[in-house]
């Protein structure tokens, strides 16, 4: 059983990769406004659940984020977005190639973070220790808390958890820490894939990978029927994928790669990605937009 942060690595991390270790622009001095003050004591001690969200306003600060978390208070947007990627307004450009047009800026002793936009235009703020729901927010939190395990505080690792029996209800979100790959008991988890070595003939460093059975297999062992697509795969990649699918989750990006061989592993893991659940991503696009 694969640990689920190991699996998200495989089948989405890696697609993000090259666009982190990417060229980048400077953004311009950052227009970043004032923190509300910080409640001195907890705001929501008998709070009303359902008056609450009826007059609901995002957290302004971590504090008041913390405390919304001790009460099963969600902390960032209430507005799920629709399934259209939303592009980035400024795409910079250099030498041709889209670059890199956000920054992060951490305040409050790295408690709360920053996403600034191409312009230094503050775009959210995610706090940690706080709920959230939107495909856009959580990937922030992740990418700005979650090296050392942290998740928002509404994700918990149980499959078995029901939203009519839990404090977080509808904005309870499940299996954070466990991806078992088994399809047939759990169908909505996407197939793991096998890289261990090649499927067909148990060479350990084969040269491609099939996207559509998820599986290496070396280019004289195609399966017969097999109609789906390979793309071609060296010692370097392999090893990567290797890396990332058994590390330990605090050491997932510690491991170097070339950007050529970056460029074709982000593109391998987002076409497998995209295969397997047969439809597009919009928070992966949503991070291209601004990353690419």
């Amino acid at each position: 059983m694969l640990n689920f942060k190991k699996s998200v690595a495989l089948l989405l991390v890696l697609a993000l990769l090259a666009c982190f270790s990417g060229c980048t622009v400077t953004p311009p001095e950052s227009t970043i406004s004032t923190e509300a003050p910080i409640p001195t004591s907890d705001p929501y001690v008998n709070v009303d659940k359902e008056a609450f969200y009826a007059n609901y306003t995002p957290a302004t600060n971590y504090m008041d984020a913390y405390y919304r978390s001790q009460h099963f208070l969600l902390s960032g947007s209430l507005e799920v977005p629709g399934p259209d990627a939303q592009a980035a307004e400024n795409r910079p450009m250099e030498s041709g190639r889209y670059v890199r047009n956000t920054s992060g800026k951490y305040l409050n002793d790295g408690n709360t973070y920053v996403v600034l936009d191409a312009a230094g235009k503050e775009v959210m703020r995610i706090y940690k220790g706080g709920a959230y729901i939107t495909l856009e927010e959580v990937a922030a939190y992740m990418y700005a808390f979650g090296g050392n395990g942290q998740m928002p505080a509404n994700y918990i690792s149980k499959k078995s958890a029901k939203p009519q029996s839990n404090p977080w209800g509808e904005y309870l979100r499940l299996n954070h820490s466990y991806f078992s790959g088994d399809t047939k008991k759990y169908p909505y988890e996407p197939v793991m894939p096998d890289i261990s070595g090649c499927h067909m003939c148990g060479n350990e460093m084969p040269d491609r990978f099939d996207i559509s059975a998820g599986c290496l297999e070396c280019s004289s062992c195609r399966s017969m029927g097999s109609g789906g697509l390979r793309l071609p795969v060296n010692p370097g990649i392999v090893a990567a994928m290797r890396y990332i699918a058994f590390c330990d989750p605090k050491k997932l990006f510690a491991f170097q790669l070339g950007e050529e061989n970056m460029a074709e592993l982000s593109h391998l893991t987002e076409a497998y990605l995209t295969t397997q659940l047969e439809r597009g991503f919009s928070t992966l696009d949503f991070y291209k937009s601004l990353y690419i």
